[in-house]
């Protein structure tokens, strides 16, 4: 990279060696979210997952959405030898403000549905994942194999989450699908890190 070029020299998986130049402005804008971003599953078929004893992290966003109602972002990791491999995922919960906010870590606790745009009280539905122009994966997702390479990666699109809380476990079971129509269900527990 240089201040007006980039080189980038691609190896391809037979072998073939590709050089790809780009000469011009380095200036990039930012990339807004558009009508045209879609979630991407890389599912074949439908997924069934069990993950006991796994770390879940949780982040609180305040009116993250500014839709009236606090939002939780989890992501719970698989406690497997050599860190972060095995089974990922990661939420935005929408919880009603009356639960206490920042203060009541339990308030996550509870059964949720998606959130569209004919939502008219947000508190008790979760945002459905979809990946934006840049990739990012945004809300609520399904990864399988984080730390090295990603066997299968999907958006939970609709169904249901529902978290319960037993002494410190928290389990957090999932019914519902991808943007492809595969099914995601299951659970995993674990505690709060």
């Amino acid at each position: 990279v240089t201040k007006d070029k980039i080189v980038a020299v691609v190896r391809m998986m037979n072998g073939k060696v590709h050089r790809v130049t780009y000469e011009g402005s380095l200036a990039l804008d930012y990339l807004e979210p558009t009508a045209e971003d879609v979630a991407h599953s890389a599912l074949t078929s439908d997924v069934n997952f069990n993950v006991t004893g796994g770390s879940i992290n949780a982040y609180y966003r305040g009116d993250y959405f500014g839709k009236g109602v606090d939002v939780w972002f989890l992501h719970m990791v698989e406690n497997t030898v050599g860190g972060y491999s095995g089974g990922y995922l990661m939420m935005d919960l929408m919880v009603d403000k009356s639960e206490g906010g920042y203060d009541n870590k339990d308030a996550f606790v509870g059964v949720y549905t998606k959130a569209d745009n004919t939502t008219e009280s947000y508190a008790d539905h979760f945002a459905p994942g979809y990946m934006r122009v840049d990739y990012t994966q945004m809300h609520t997702w399904f990864v399988k194999g984080m730390k090295s390479e990603n066997e299968a990666w999907a958006p939970f699109v609709d169904g249901n989450i529902t978290i319960t809380k037993e002494g410190d476990i928290f389990t957090i079971t999932m019914d519902g699908i991808d943007d492809k129509g595969n099914k995601i269900q299951g659970s995993f527990s674990g505690t709060v890190i």
